[in-house]
Protein backbone atom coordinates (compact mmCIF):
# COMPACT_ATOMS: atom_id res chain seq x y z
CA UNK A 1 0.00 0.00 0.00
CA UNK A 2 3.10 2.11 0.54
CA UNK A 3 4.03 2.03 -3.04
CA UNK A 4 0.53 3.12 -4.01
CA UNK A 5 0.95 6.27 -2.04
CA UNK A 6 4.44 6.93 -3.07
CA UNK A 7 3.06 6.88 -6.96
CA UNK A 8 0.25 8.87 -6.25
CA UNK A 9 2.10 11.05 -4.70
CA UNK A 10 3.65 11.66 -8.01
CA UNK A 11 0.58 12.56 -9.79
CA UNK A 12 0.46 8.28 -10.99
CA UNK A 13 -3.58 7.44 -12.11
CA UNK A 14 -3.03 4.29 -10.54
CA UNK A 15 -4.06 3.06 -7.02
CA UNK A 16 -3.46 -0.83 -5.76
CA UNK A 17 -6.07 -1.71 -3.32
CA UNK A 18 -6.50 -4.83 -1.24
CA UNK A 19 -8.95 -7.46 -3.17
CA UNK A 20 -11.11 -10.11 -0.80
CA UNK A 21 -9.42 -13.85 -1.50
CA UNK A 22 -10.96 -16.45 -0.07
CA UNK A 23 -8.61 -18.60 -0.89
CA UNK A 24 -6.12 -20.02 2.01
CA UNK A 25 -2.38 -18.77 1.61
CA UNK A 26 -3.24 -15.73 -0.99
CA UNK A 27 -3.01 -11.99 -0.64
CA UNK A 28 -4.58 -10.26 -3.28
CA UNK A 29 -4.71 -6.96 -5.10
CA UNK A 30 -5.78 -4.75 -7.79
CA UNK A 31 -4.17 -2.16 -9.65
CA UNK A 32 -6.60 0.39 -10.90
CA UNK A 33 -7.15 3.93 -12.82
CA UNK A 34 -8.15 5.78 -9.80
CA UNK A 35 -12.47 6.56 -9.93
CA UNK A 36 -12.55 3.56 -12.66
CA UNK A 37 -13.88 0.11 -12.41
CA UNK A 38 -12.04 -1.87 -15.20
CA UNK A 39 -8.53 -2.98 -13.29
CA UNK A 40 -5.00 -2.65 -15.23
CA UNK A 41 -3.45 -5.97 -13.56
CA UNK A 42 -3.99 -8.02 -10.56
CA UNK A 43 -1.29 -8.78 -7.90
CA UNK A 44 -1.20 -11.70 -5.94
CA UNK A 45 0.84 -13.04 -2.93
CA UNK A 46 0.62 -17.02 -2.89
CA UNK A 47 2.32 -18.93 0.10
CA UNK A 48 2.78 -22.60 -1.97
CA UNK A 49 2.71 -26.13 0.24
CA UNK A 50 6.74 -25.85 -0.10
CA UNK A 51 6.86 -22.62 1.87
CA UNK A 52 7.87 -20.35 -0.41
CA UNK A 53 5.37 -16.82 -0.69
CA UNK A 54 5.80 -16.30 -4.93
CA UNK A 55 4.62 -13.15 -6.55
CA UNK A 56 2.11 -13.29 -9.32
CA UNK A 57 0.53 -10.78 -11.77
CA UNK A 58 -0.98 -10.06 -15.22
CA UNK A 59 0.89 -7.29 -15.71
CA UNK A 60 2.64 -7.04 -19.37
CA UNK A 61 6.26 -7.00 -19.28
CA UNK A 62 6.28 -7.18 -15.71
CA UNK A 63 9.58 -9.36 -14.08
CA UNK A 64 8.85 -10.06 -11.19
CA UNK A 65 11.35 -10.84 -8.43
CA UNK A 66 11.96 -14.36 -7.28
CA UNK A 67 9.95 -16.21 -4.73
CA UNK A 68 11.31 -16.30 -1.44
CA UNK A 69 10.86 -18.18 2.29
CA UNK A 70 7.92 -17.26 4.18
CA UNK A 71 9.93 -16.06 7.08
CA UNK A 72 12.23 -14.50 4.71
CA UNK A 73 9.32 -12.48 3.36
CA UNK A 74 10.07 -8.49 4.00
CA UNK A 75 8.47 -5.16 3.07
CA UNK A 76 11.44 -4.58 0.63
CA UNK A 77 10.66 -7.80 -1.06
CA UNK A 78 7.02 -6.76 -1.09
CA UNK A 79 7.68 -2.84 -2.22
CA UNK A 80 9.88 -4.69 -5.08
CA UNK A 81 7.47 -6.54 -6.45
CA UNK A 82 4.63 -3.94 -6.49
CA UNK A 83 7.28 -1.17 -7.73
CA UNK A 84 7.31 -3.32 -10.49
CA UNK A 85 3.84 -3.85 -11.53
CA UNK A 86 3.02 -0.32 -11.43
CA UNK A 87 5.92 0.47 -13.40
CA UNK A 88 4.91 -2.14 -15.85
CA UNK A 89 1.27 -0.97 -16.11
CA UNK A 90 2.72 2.60 -16.55
CA UNK A 91 4.80 1.04 -19.61
CA UNK A 92 8.01 3.09 -18.14
CA UNK A 93 11.02 1.25 -17.60
CA UNK A 94 12.62 1.19 -13.95
CA UNK A 95 15.31 3.78 -14.71
CA UNK A 96 18.93 2.40 -13.72
CA UNK A 97 18.89 4.57 -10.70
CA UNK A 98 15.59 4.02 -9.29
CA UNK A 99 16.09 3.56 -5.83
CA UNK A 100 13.35 2.99 -3.15
CA UNK A 101 15.12 3.91 0.63
CA UNK A 102 14.00 3.94 4.09
CA UNK A 103 10.46 2.49 2.43
CA UNK A 104 9.74 5.31 0.28
CA UNK A 105 9.43 5.12 -3.26
CA UNK A 106 11.72 7.19 -5.25
CA UNK A 107 9.46 8.11 -8.84
CA UNK A 108 11.27 10.25 -11.29
CA UNK A 109 9.03 12.54 -12.38
CA UNK A 110 9.60 12.45 -16.05
CA UNK A 111 10.07 9.14 -17.89
CA UNK A 112 13.93 8.23 -18.42
CA UNK A 113 15.48 7.00 -21.66
CA UNK A 114 14.48 3.60 -23.08
CA UNK A 115 17.13 1.37 -20.84
CA UNK A 116 15.92 -1.27 -19.29
CA UNK A 117 17.15 -2.50 -15.97
CA UNK A 118 18.03 -6.54 -15.87
CA UNK A 119 17.46 -8.59 -13.11
CA UNK A 120 19.29 -11.68 -12.19
CA UNK A 121 18.20 -15.02 -12.27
Amino acid sequence: MQVSDDFARRDSPFIIRQRPDGRQGIAAFLVDRSGSLPREAALAFALDADGMVRAETDARDAVLPDGVAVDAVTPVWARQVAEEVMFAILGTPIPDDFVSPGGQTYVPNQPRSGRHRQRNG
